[in-house]
């Protein structure tokens, strides 16, 4: 859990700019169901908090042994992650800001999500 939970916190990202100004130039740009996006590719390390609820529930009810299977699985999505790069996708509204945010094609988005990968 610790590993998925930590990295970046990309909910402080809430307007394009912020985004441009933190990850740079996109590698792809368009608009998707009359939502623009952009596309990044990342080597840092991202926080993934809706993944946490998910491992809670499952270690609570395994008491602990799903661990054995989780630990393991996210020191192959950090490294995987690491060495080849991960992909972002920001989706935005028409005035620029923040609506849905996937890492891999997963939702990362902290709140109510429009969009898809």
């Amino acid at each position: 859990m610790l590993i998925a939970q930590s990295g970046e916190d990309l909910s402080t990202l809430t307007t394009k700019e912020q985004v441009d100004e933190h990850f740079g130039t996109p590698c792809a740009t368009g608009a998707n169901g009359g939502q623009s996006f952009e596309d990044f590719t990342t080597r840092r390390k991202i926080s993934e908090p809706l993944r946490i609820d998910g491992y809670s529930m499952s270690l609570g009810m395994t008491y602990g042994i799903g661990e054995l299977y989780l630990f393991p699985y996210e020191l192959y999505l950090l490294g995987r992650r690491t060495i080849l790069g991960g992909h972002l996708r920001f989706v935005y509204d028409d005035k620029g800001s923040v609506t849905a945010v996937f890492l891999d094609g997963e939702s990362l988005s902290f709140g109510t999500t429009h969009g898809t990968p």
